[in-house]
């Protein structure tokens, strides 16, 4: 009677377990990199969104390795260029999940939004500290003077470039023409941070 009742109990953990769904991984990516950062506290801002991301995205794959099976079909709807290899859809798509939670570190991950805003606000004092009062308009007119080489730079640097832009029309309480930055920014190479950025500017 025990063996059946396992058997039972087994096959309907199987048959009710989740569908592997690109949305859950969004939110599971959330969760777990938020509670990754909280266990590193101690360290500054830039660190927390800077290496230590690095090691909490890698973490979070490594722990998925045994689902490579479900990964790859969720891959396969994705349409994806033909001519890229397996290893470089991967890549693709996991930068996916990561961008599309944005959102959810945005609303529920405050040790997140609390790091992006204080590298905000030391960038503004380095810049104010280093040129006064005019010291951002001139950052912006020197960034823009450089905007006709910005078709050579590659799309990192292009992504940074207008993250910068839309950063620092936003210490001159520009909304407007800092969600253009912003959104020229996700364009040219989407990332978390251009994402969080925008929504957190949109939800003052």
């Amino acid at each position: 009677m025990k063996i059946v009742w396992a058997v039972s109990a087994l096959f309907l953990l199987v048959s009710c377990k989740k569908e592997l769904t690109q949305k859950q991984l969004e939110k599971d990516f959330a969760t777990e990199y938020c509670d990754c950062l909280s266990k590193q506290s101690d360290k500054t801002p830039e660190q927390l969104i800077g290496e230590e991301t690095i090691k909490c995205v890698e973490d979070f794959f490594k722990k998925r390795e045994k689902d490579e099976a479900a990964f790859r079909a969720l891959i396969a709807t994705k349409g994806y260029d033909a001519s890229l290899s397996e290893f470089d859809k991967g890549k693709l798509f996991g930068r996916e999940i990561v961008v599309n939670a944005a959102e959810d570190l945005v609303n529920n991950c405050d040790i997140y939004v609390k790091s992006l805003n204080t590298i905000k606000d030391n960038m503004k004092k380095q810049i104010l500290a280093q040129g006064g009062e005019n010291a951002i308009a001139t950052a912006i007119e020197n960034l823009k003077s450089m905007e006709s080489s910005i078709v050579s730079m590659g799309k990192t640097d292009q992504s940074n470039y207008y993250l910068s832009l839309g950063i620092l029309h936003e210490f001159l309480n520009d909304t407007k023409q800092a969600v253009v930055f912003y959104e020229k920014s996700l364009a040219a190479d989407p990332t978390t941070e251009a994402r969080a950025y925008k929504m957190l500017l949109e939800k003052k």
